[in-house]
């Protein structure tokens, strides 16, 4: 998930081509190997997953859902596609449940804290001239983005279709888009619960292929 969370962090932050990253990263320890394989796995599915019709037909899906919800809020369905991708790790979280994930999250994150500076270093900030002058700050919203991964009803939130409300919210502020009226927000809860089923089954099918 670190390539995610770094664009989370700071937009600036990005992988490197693989093979670049591998070069870079030379002799490493074993849990920063694994770190850097796993980022690596994470672009190849990313590839396989935004050309597959689990994406484009949910993504479609969301689109549908959000325009039937019939709010004011503009540009909502410009984020189909990550309301889509959150929707779908509500799915896992339900599979797998809340707390063994955020547990299985925290542990490893608390696991790799040197690897994933070592990561960061090797994917972006080794060749950013001027790094330097945003890698504190981007440590330190990783921390918290980690910590709140780690602690909090973040994952669990996901599950359920009040916590993809929140999220969508949270991600229109970012952008400076308004809240959502209070009048809105139930018929949004009620359109994006009709996704719940679409990405249970998503689900099943994604973790089938890749068995």
């Amino acid at each position: 998930m670190l390539p995610d969370l770094w664009r989370m962090a700071d937009r600036r932050v990005r992988t490197a081509p693989p093979d670049l990253a591998r070069e870079l990263a030379g002799d490493v320890d074993d849990v920063t190997r694994d770190v850097l394989i796993g980022i690596e796995h994470h672009l190849e599915i990313d590839l396989w997953f935004h050309d597959h019709s689990v994406f484009r037909d949910g993504e479609r899906a969301t689109i549908a859902a959000l325009k039937s919800a019939a709010t004011t809020a503009r540009k909502l369905t410009l984020f189909a596609h990550p309301l889509w991708e959150m929707a779908l790790d509500g799915a896992l979280v339900r599979k797998l449940g809340g707390d063994a994930v955020r547990g299985e999250t925290a542990q490893g994150f608390e696991l790799a804290k040197s690897a994933l500076r070592a990561a960061a270093h090797v994917h972006h900030f080794h060749h950013v001239d001027d790094g330097h002058t945003y890698r504190d700050q981007f440590e330190e919203n990783l921390r918290s983005i980690t910590d709140a991964l780690s602690t909090g009803p973040w994952i669990a939130g996901y599950a359920a279709p009040e916590g993809l409300v929140r999220a969508l919210t949270g991600m229109r502020r970012r952008f400076g888009l308004p809240p959502f009226l209070d009048e809105e927000r139930q018929r949004l809860i009620d359109a994006i619960a009709t996704l719940s089923p679409l990405a249970d089954k998503a689900v099943e099918e994604i973790l089938a292929h890749f068995r």
